[in-house]
């Protein structure tokens, strides 16, 4: 993105830093629906991953996320309308380190604070929070896709719910294209409304979940 657009590294990657907490603003969105309409057995149903999926547990994780959310974005609101003053106490943060790091991170910060004027406007504001509950619908729309083409008759909620256990479990470090936790989540979140399935069954839907997600984007960009 910098090399074709002509801005610094940094300033790219502040751009993906906005759209990340967007991200996270949607899922908490997403995660505050589920536990305000989505009614949860006294235990989680199967086993293993699936049996830690409860209420109290996603609460947990979402309280977590949303103070590291609101941490980030006050750093963020601090840093692109007070420069100089946020400047200068990451500058005090950083003093134990050597000047020539410590400069480096300010040429940094200051080069991230440039990619933060995307946000400029209100209408800027209102597209990027458009344009991030649109690709989260659509992908909560292929996962329903997916739950349908095995012949499970899952309400449009329980899609909702395999896809917020998805996105957080795409934090977990892992190999490339979230193999692992990306299965697990989808494996834990079919076997949760449908215990009865087997996880061999569940293992396979998690596969062909996670090819529809990435094949087509990765063809795509390709292209």
């Amino acid at each position: 993105i910098g090399k074709k657009e002509r801005i610094s590294k940094t300033s790219a990657f502040a751009t993906i830093v906005i759209e990340r907490v967007c991200d996270m603003i949607t899922m908490l969105g997403l995660l505050f629906v589920i536990l305000l309409w989505m009614k949860f057995p006294e235990s989680g149903n199967g086993s293993g991953a699936s049996a830690l999926i409860s209420e109290p547990t996603l609460r947990k994780i979402g309280v977590l996320s949303a103070v590291f959310v609101v941490g980030l974005i006050a750093f963020l609101v601090l840093l692109k309308e007070f420069p100089r003053q946020t400047t200068q106490i990451v500058r005090r943060i950083l003093s134990p380190l050597p000047a020539s790091l410590g400069h480096k991170a300010s040429e940094m910060l200051d080069s991230f604070r440039l990619g933060l004027q995307v946000l400029d406007t209100g209408t800027h504001i209102f597209w990027v929070a458009f344009w991030s509950c649109a690709v989260w619908f659509a992908a909560i729309l292929g996962g329903w896709s997916i739950l349908w083409a095995f012949h499970l008759s899952l309400p449009f909620m329980a899609a909702v719910f395999i896809n917020v256990l998805v996105a957080f479990s795409a934090a977990i470090p892992s190999s490339p294209g979230y193999v692992g936790p990306f299965h697990a989540a989808v494996k834990a979140g079919v076997l949760f409304f449908l215990p009865a399935l087997g996880g061999s069954s569940a293992a396979g839907i998690a596969i062909v979940f996670h090819l529809s997600c990435i094949l087509p984007i990765t063809f795509a960009g390709l292209y």
